[in-house]
C-alpha cells in the first residue's frame, strides 16, 4: 500500500470511439479452453480506438507546483521536445499513441491511444521527477496499462453463466491466499483472460492449495504465482536516483 508521501499513479478515464462493426466472429475454445469456456462461440466484432488518461497524484497540493515531471513509457524516457501535446507513436509499437501532455498544458498527465482493430497492447508506464527546483530526478511509481481496439460481444446468458463460474472461483483462489497471508486476491474479469496453459496452471494450483496444510507454503506461493501472472501491476518505487535511459522494451501488441 502507497504511504502518504509517495506519488501515485491514477487513470483519471477511459474511453472509446467506436469506428466500425467488423462482423461475426466464431472461436472455438476447445484445444484452448479458458476456466469457464469451452466449445464454438459466436460473437460480434467491434473496432474503436480506446485511449486512457493517466495522472500523477502528489502527496500535497504544493506538490505539483515544485516538481519537475518526466515520463518513461515502454522503457523509454520521453524527451520534453515531445511535450506537444499531439500524438506521437510509442517507441517500439506499431499501433499505440502517446499525448504528452495529456490534459490541457498539465505535464503530470499523459495519454495513451491504441489504434482501432488491434486486439490488445499492454505499455508500462513511469514517471520521474525531481522533488524541488534543482533537485536530481528520481524513479517514481510505474503502471501496466492494457489497451484494447478492438471486442467481441458473446452471446450474453453465456458470459453470466462465465462470470458466475469465475466469481465462484476467484472466492476461493482469494480465500486459499488469505490464509497463506498473501491479500492481493483476484477478480473474475482477469481470470477470464486465462487460456490454455495458463488456466490448467491456475486450476492445479488452486487444487493442490486447497487439499495441502496450511503449513505448506509452496502451493500457495505457485498459486499466487500463477494468478499474478493475470494480474495487472501497479507498483509505487522506492525514489531512486534517476540514472539516464533504461533499456528500451518494445510494447507486446498479441492477439487475445
Amino acid at each position: 500500500m502507497a504511504q502518504a508521501n509517495q506519488l501515485r499513479i491514477v487513470e483519471l478515464g477511459r474511453t472509446r470511439t467506436e469506428v466500425s462493426v467488423a462482423g461475426l466472429i466464431q472461436e472455438d475454445y476447445s484445444s484452448s479452453p479458458g476456466l469457464h469456456r469451452d466449445g464454438i462461440w459466436s460473437g460480434l466484432v467491434r473496432d474503436f480506438r480506446e485511449t486512457v488518461l493517466l495522472q500523477v497524484e502528489f502527496p500535497t497540493e504544493a506538490g505539483e507546483e515544485s516538481a519537475s515531471i518526466g515520463w518513461i513509457v515502454d522503457g523509454c524516457p520521453l524527451d520534453r521536445a515531445s511535450a506537444t501535446g499531439l500524438p506521437r507513436r510509442v517507441p517500439g509499437t506499431v499501433a499505440v499513441d502517446y499525448r504528452w501532455p495529456g490534459a490541457d498544458d498539465r505535464m503530470h498527465t499523459i495519454a495513451l491511444s491504441i489504434a482501432p482493430g488491434t486486439a490488445e497492447a499492454t505499455i508500462r508506464v513511469q514517471v520521474v521527477h525531481a522533488p524541488a527546483e534543482g533537485q536530481a530526478l528520481r524513479y517514481g511509481p510505474e503502471l501496466e496499462i492494457t489497451l484494447r481496439g478492438s471486442v467481441v460481444d458473446w452471446p450474453a446468458e453465456k458470459l453470466a453463466k462465465e462470470r458466475i463460474a469465475l466469481g465462484a472461483l476467484a472466492d476461493r483462489i482469494t480465500r486459499v491466499l488469505a490464509l497463506a497471508g498473501d491479500t492481493s486476491g483476484t477478480s473474475p474479469e482477469r481470470l477470464m483472460d486465462a487460456r490454455g496453459e495458463q488456466a490448467d496452471r491456475i486450476v492445479a494450483a488452486l487444487e493442490a492449495a486447497e487439499v495441502a496444510p496450511l503449513a505448506d507454503s509452496a502451493t500457495a506461493a505457485e498459486l499466487a504465482a500463477a494468478v499474478t501472472a493475470l494480474r495487472p501491476v501497479s507498483i509505487v518505487a522506492r525514489p531512486q536516483p534517476f540514472v539516464g535511459r533504461r533499456p528500451q522494451r518494445a510494447g507486446v501488441v498479441a492477439g487475445h
